[in-house]
């Protein structure tokens, strides 16, 4: 009856406080997860509106055409464009939107004419 006692394993509560303590850890990290992947695609929305914005202020500035407020869905998220002449030449143009994480977001671009 020696070698019971004289066993060196794990115990079932050393077993079951080492899982407690790994499921405490994986919920702490799964909002962050939610979190980081959420902020990744707001990100990704305003990178790709930046472009929208850049590829409509370049339209602007080369057609030398008179700057106009328009509103396009993105993702289901309304985006409006403005474009306003600042100077004779300057053109500034901005994108305003509500972000899938409830933020006002805003991007203003700045285009010279020629």
């Amino acid at each position: 009856m020696d070698t019971l006692s004289n066993n060196k394993g794990f115990t079932i509560t050393e077993v079951l406080v080492a899982l407690l303590v790994l499921m405490v850890v994986a919920m702490m990290l799964l909002p962050l997860s939610s979190f980081i992947t959420k902020e990744r695609e707001a990100l990704s929305h305003k990178r790709n509106i930046t472009y929208q914005l850049h590829d409509d202020l370049y339209e602007v500035i080369q057609n030398h055409s008179s700057p106009k407020a328009s509103q396009i869905t993105y993702k289901s998220v309304k985006v409006t464009f403005e474009f306003i002449m600042l100077d004779q030449s300057i053109v500034k143009g901005c994108a305003t939107w509500n972000s899938i994480v409830n933020r006002k977001e805003e991007v203003c671009l700045y285009g010279v004419q020629k």
